[in-house]
C-alpha cells in the first residue's frame, strides 16, 4: 500500500474544530496532514524548518482565519501570513489551497483569486460556538 501524500497545513493555533478537520483529512480524503508545530525543531530557525517541511509535502492548504484587526477588516495569524510567502516559493499555484473565514480579509500576497469560504460555525459540532462568539 502506498503511504499517504502529504498536505502542510497552514493555520493559527488554538482552532477548536482542527483535530476534526484532521481526521477528515486522513480517514474520508486519505491525506496526511503536516502540522509545523508537530514537527521535531532540530535546532533550526521557524522559517527554514517550515520550508523543509514544505517540500515534503504535495501541497499547502491555507486556513485563513480571524485573528488579527487592523481598523474594521480581520487578517489571517503573522504565522500564516509568514507561510503565505515561504509557500510562493515552494509551491506551484495550482498546489496552494486557501480556505478564507467569512470576514477575513484576503491577503494580496495570497497571488490568487480562488478560494473555499468558510464559517467557523459550521466546522464545530452542532450546538457549539467559537470562542470569544455568541451563536
Amino acid at each position: 500500500m502506498a503511504s499517504a501524500k502529504k498536505l502542510f497545513l497552514s493555520h493559527k493555533e488554538g482552532l477548536p474544530w482542527l483535530p476534526d478537520f484532521e481526521e477528515i483529512l486522513q480517514e474520508v480524503i486519505g491525506i496526511e496532514p503536516v502540522l509545523l508545530e508537530r514537527q521535531p525543531r532540530k535546532g533550526i530557525a521557524p522559517r527554514e524548518l517550515a520550508e523543509s517541511y514544505m517540500k515534503k509535502c504535495e501541497g499547502i492548504l491555507f486556513l485563513l482565519t480571524r485573528d488579527l484587526v487592523s481598523g474594521e477588516a480581520w487578517h489571517p495569524s503573522t504565522s500564516v501570513a509568514i507561510e503565505l510567502e515561504i509557500a510562493r516559493d515552494v509551491f506551484p499555484r495550482e498546489r496552494r489551497i486557501y480556505m478564507l473565514e467569512d470576514g477575513v480579509k484576503f491577503p494580496a500576497m495570497a497571488d490568487l483569486t480562488t478560494y473555499i469560504g468558510f464559517s467557523p460555525e459550521r466546522m464545530l459540532p452542532a450546538g457549539e460556538s467559537p470562542p470569544g462568539r455568541q451563536s
